[in-house]
């Protein structure tokens, strides 16, 4: 059969919730195109070498909305106790994001009455906002934003400086560092404090997180795939798309194994791709951050004791280093783990000086001691937006001509929309899905 009521583009998150949703509100013949030989979307694990590595997400709250949606994919995840650290600029390694304790108050009246001028000045200013850095400036001011090493994270983060980023993707998606610039904030998170200190919670269950697993990705998606199956879904994956035209109220698709027609189509892949299979001509200028992921094994344990590690610290390219031996355990008495560098207009990757690049600056902040052995690596284009100025505008024009030939838009690749967890992925496709 080559003819169906829904064709959803892309396997990942959203098209998985997308076909649910879809079963679920009628009966209709349902199909899912993606290039991948996997589920998962971006969420990729690779073997190498006896260990298993990943890209993508990292961890899980129960409360997901997949998990309603899929039971059976909760039912494959590990419950894990993670800590999340982070490297300062100063180079030891703290809590995630940052300790007002540590990282303020100690640092003397002085440091603290130079901080809250900072602020205060910022609060003052007259002109407006239109960047990522100023958004951040105007809550947490100039002196804690180098300071704390939000300026350097940012840039890692995006591949480019936080002047270059649309303030609209900081408002919509940065609210923790608005959160952390009101005084209610502080005095909440200092009533809680005393109040445990006073009145300990004895026996309080840690808060439960979940990883994917042991064996990777796959595992954790594939029954997914044969729930949907059992609903009458068809899943095609490892599929090349040549282009789709409009034809009347049908999209008509051309892939290597032949036509496929549709009068409703879904897209959950990257714009930039959908635009192109249909010959537009807007669109495929707009940006998107390549993530380079080097997967490394070594034979001492880290020296540190968090599982997740972000570096806002002033040395190194990389973003966040992942300890997958913490969650799953060794390897042949090797420790491993993955490296994320967020890459933006560098056609031109060196692994080799990616490696190097880390392997230097993890000596300096003496996180890793003994000999890194590079694995492997993996190199994955349009991992999320790039919300460079004037991104927004060229977005609505965009969504606006792909909505008016009847394509759905759904996702955080589809709306490129910076989405930073699952559960927001799945509240977005359930608020903006047509059913």
């Amino acid at each position: 059969m080559n003819k169906f009521d829904h064709v959803i583009l892309g396997c990942g998150v959203s098209g998985l919730c997308a076909a649910k949703m879809l079963s679920h509100a009628r009966k209709s013949s349902i199909l899912i195109l993606d290039k991948y030989a996997e589920p998962g979307g971006n969420q990729i694990s690779r073997e190498i070498n006896g260990f298993t590595f990943d890209i993508g997400a990292f961890y899980y709250w129960p409360s997901m909305p997949l998990f309603e949606m899929y039971p059976e994919i909760l039912e494959q995840c590990l419950e894990r106790d993670i800590k999340i650290q982070r490297v300062s600029p100063a180079g030891d390694v703290g809590p995630f994001p940052f300790s007002l304790k540590h990282e303020f108050l100690d640092k003397g009246f002085s440091y603290c009455l130079r901080a809250v001028g900072s602020v205060m000045r910022a609060r003052m200013r007259s002109s407006p906002i239109t960047t990522a850095e100023d958004f951040a400036v105007y809550w947490m001011g100039e002196h804690l934003y180098n300071d704390l090493g939000l300026r350097s994270y940012i840039e890692r983060f995006f591949g480019m400086p936080a002047n270059c980023i649309e303030a609209a993707f900081a408002i919509s998606r940065m609210q923790g560092v608005a959160q952390r610039g009101q005084l209610k904030f502080w005095l909440e998170k200092g009533h809680k404090s005393i109040k445990k200190r006073v009145m300990p919670q004895g026996g309080q269950p840690k808060e439960i997180l979940l990883v994917r697993p042991e064996k990777g990705f796959p595992w954790m998606y594939r029954p997914a795939v044969k729930t949907l199956s059992q609903l009458g879904v068809e899943v095609r994956l490892n599929q090349n798309i040549k282009s789709i035209r409009k034809e009347g109220q049908t999209f008509v698709f051309t892939t290597g194994n032949g036509v496929i027609r549709t009068n409703n189509l879904i897209n959950t892949v990257p714009v930039q791709h959908i635009c192109k299979y249909l010959n537009l001509n807007v669109g495929t200028d707009l940006e998107c951050v390549t993530l380079a992921t080097m997967f490394i094994s070594f034979t001492e344990r880290q020296k540190f004791d968090g599982a997740i590690l972000y570096n806002w610290g002033a040395l190194g390219r990389w973003k966040r280093l992942t300890m997958h031996s913490d969650y799953y355990g060794s390897r042949n008495g090797m420790e491993y783990a993955s490296v994320e560098i967020p890459i933006f207009r560098s056609p031109n990757i060196d692994i080799q000086e990616l490696f190097a690049d880390f392997v230097s600056s993890s000596k300096a902040y003496g996180i890793l001691n003994s000999p890194i052995n590079l694995e492997g690596f993996e190199i994955v284009e349009n991992a999320y937006p790039a919300h460079i100025t004037g991104a927004s505008d060229k977005l609505k024009k965009v969504i606006s001509v792909l909505s008016g030939l009847g394509v759905q838009s759904i996702g955080r690749q589809g709306r490129f929309d910076y989405l930073p967890t699952g559960e927001q992925v799945v509240k977005q496709v359930q608020n903006n899905l047509k059913v």
